[in-house]
Order: C-alpha cells, then sequence, then structure tokens
C-alpha cells in the first residue's frame, strides 16, 4: 500500500506544552506524543532545522535573507543566485537600569500608515551608506551587500530576549553596522508612528536587527519533499530552491487529495495568536490526519522547533501500554534524557 510520509513542523511546541492549560486534554496530540517513537534532530535553531529537513548543509552560514529574498520573489529566482542577502529585523528594545533587552520583533500589530513611516526611516539612513532597503508592502525586510561583511551576524533567535550587549557583534569589521543601528534607532525614535505608541504606552518599534546574511545554496540532487505547505519565509524559499510545490498553510484544506506515496512538510507558523487558540488548531489539524495514519495510508513526523520528534504509523495504534498523558504532565518528559536516545 503506498504510504505519505507527512512531517509537520511545530516550531514553538516546546512554548505551547508549557502554556498547556492542565484542565484541558488533547487527546489527537497527546496520542501522537505517547504512542510515537522518539526522534531528534541536532539543530541550533529552527531555520537551521528548516535546512537538515530540506537535506541542505549550509555549515556555519545560514542564508535565512536569501532564502526570504527567494520566498518573497521567487519569480525573480535568478537574481539572488549569486547575492549576499542580509535580513533586517524591525525589532522592539526595551532598557533597564543596566541592560537592553529585546523583547519583540515584527510590525504585523501596526496600522500600514506607521509600518509605512517605521520603513521609510530606515530606508532612509540605510539609502546614506549606499543600501537600498527591500521593504515593499507585505514582504519582509533584506539588503544585497556587495560583498561577505567579514564577520557573521547573530541570529535573531539568539537575540530574542537577550541583553543586546552580549550578541552585539564585536569584531572590527561589525563597527560601522553598529554605529548605523545606533544611527537608525535615534532616526526611529523621532518618527511620528512611534511618538503615538509612546503616547499609548505600546511597544516601540525602536531598531533594526541585521542577520542571517548569506548567499543561497546549491540544491541537493534529489528532494526530500514533493508538496510544501508553508507561509514561513525560509521553508517556502527552500522548497522553490529545490522545485518542490509550494502552497500557503490556509491550503491546507486541500491536503486530503494531494497524491499518495509522497512527501509533504507542514510548516505549522500560524498568524500571532494565543497558546491557547494556537493548540486548538492544532488539535483539529492533527485528528484530521490520524485516521489516515492509523489506516496506514500515512506515516505522521511531529517535529518540534527545538529539534525533538515523534513518529506514529499504522503500529502506533496497537502501542495500549503508552498511556496518554494530559501536556501539562507530559511536559516533564520532555526533559527526559532518554527521548534523545
Amino acid at each position: 500500500m503506498p504510504v505519505t510520509r507527512l512531517t509537520l513542523l511545530i516550531e514553538r511546541l516546546p512554548v505551547l506544552i508549557d502554556c498547556a492549560d492542565p484542565e484541558v486534554r488533547y487527546a489527537a496530540l497527546e496520542w501522537v506524543l505517547a504512542r510515537g517513537a522518539a526522534t531528534t534532530v541536532q539543530t541550533a535553531n529552527p531555520d537551521a532545522l528548516r535546512c537538515r529537513l530540506f537535506g541542505l548543509d549550509t555549515g556555519a552560514e545560514l542564508p535565512v535573507g536569501a532564502l526570504t529574498w527567494l520566498a518573497d520573489r521567487g519569480h525573480e529566482a535568478e537574481a539572488v543566485h549569486h547575492e549576499y542577502v542580509l535580513r533586517v529585523e524591525p525589532v522592539t528594545l526595551k532598557a533597564d537600569l543596566t541592560r537592553v533587552i529585546m523583547t519583540g520583533h515584527g510590525m504585523d500589530h501596526l496600522a500600514e500608515r506607521a509600518q509605512r513611516e517605521i520603513a521609510d526611516s530606515v530606508k532612509a539612513v540605510l539609502r546614506q551608506e549606499g543600501l537600498v532597503l527591500q521593504a515593499d508592502p507585505s514582504q519582509h525586510w533584506t539588503v544585497t551587500l556587495a560583498d561577505h561583511p567579514g564577520f557573521e551576524f547573530p541570529t535573531l533567535h539568539q537575540a530574542l530576549g537577550a541583553d543586546i550587549a552580549d550578541v552585539m557583534p564585536g569584531q572590527p569589521e561589525a563597527r560601522n553596522w553598529r554605529r548605523l543601528a545606533n544611527e537608525i534607532q535615534m532616526a526611529l525614535h523621532a518618527t511620528e508612528a512611534n511618538n503615538r505608541l509612546r503616547e499609548h504606552g505600546l511597544p516601540e518599534i525602536n531598531s533594526v536587527w541585521f542577520w542571517g546574511g548569506g548567499r543561497l545554496p546549491a540544491p541537493v540532487d534529489s528532494s526530500h519533499y514533493r508538496t510544501v505547505f508553508a507561509n514561513q519565509p525560509v521553508s517556502r524559499g527552500l522548497a522553490i530552491l529545490q522545485g518542490n510545490e509550494v502552497h500557503p498553510l490556509d491550503a491546507l484544506k486541500t491536503l486530503g487529495s494531494t497524491a499518495e506515496d509522497q512527501k509533504i512538510l507542514v510548516d505549522w507558523l500560524p498568524e500571532k495568536t494565543t497558546p491557547a487558540e494556537e493548540l486548538g488548531r492544532l488539535e483539529q489539524l492533527i485528528d484530521s490526519l490520524l485516521p489516515q495514519v492509523r489506516a496506514g495510508k500515512t506515516e505522521l513526523n511531529l517535529v518540534g522547533g527545538d529539534g525533538r520528534g515523534w513518529t506514529v504509523n499504522r503500529l502506533s495504534g496497537w502501542q495500549f501500554w503508552k498511556r496518554l498523558l494530559p501536556l501539562a504532565e507530559f511536559r516533564q518528559q520532555m526533559k527526559d534524557p532518554q527521548l534523545d536516545d
């Protein structure tokens, strides 16, 4: 019987399990976690994990910028294949007596007018340095450099929640970039958009984080997937690079009509929502897949953003001795070193 191998990547899975209400049960997700065979993919961060899942070894350099550029402008793919592309992330910094912490990133919560004001302010500063910020509506911010800057930018994952002084690149080659970030902070402080946010006591978009620099890697000889459902730009860029069929997440309703005996990736990263809402939607998705798993038509590999995973197939249903646990109890097993076996 043809078997579809479906990988469901849940970047926030460890966070969702930690936030689960002890009084709420998630039967489908609990079944996968209890009956699934534990797997581990060694990874430094979720974007490195995405590259590993696609079979790509990018080395120390993780070309998030180039893959994002490709995801946003797939029809212009050839234009970026040899360019060094850098992500420019609008972020929120919060200072206390001794530290400056990155507390958030992105501008989805802002009105279009505010987003445009902030983008124009950053564009003006970069323009003085001879850099062109690609910040079209609905696309991620990137800049293209003439050459490698001579050092590696820390990832956004490393900077979030950290003291900026601890993660800001300290190499001599980075001195100009530190100055540039300071100038952007001063420009953003003066924008009307941030003035309005301050007046209402809301977090400002008061800086940017440069990260994810690199060039597109060469495709692997054979693609790990045939179909990819994703909104996440790195997964979409990797899928385009590999020549996969790519769909947005809202097309998941067509998942049941995809051809049998193929490999599918679903990169589950929904729009910003509460953990309870996201768990509820995730439970519905997994519940819709389990009949195919129990019938032997689908093998489901559930993977968290930390690389820990659980694989279930038709035989998993016979493991009756594995008791289903509420997520609040299962979180202790997430720390069990035996899961790494």
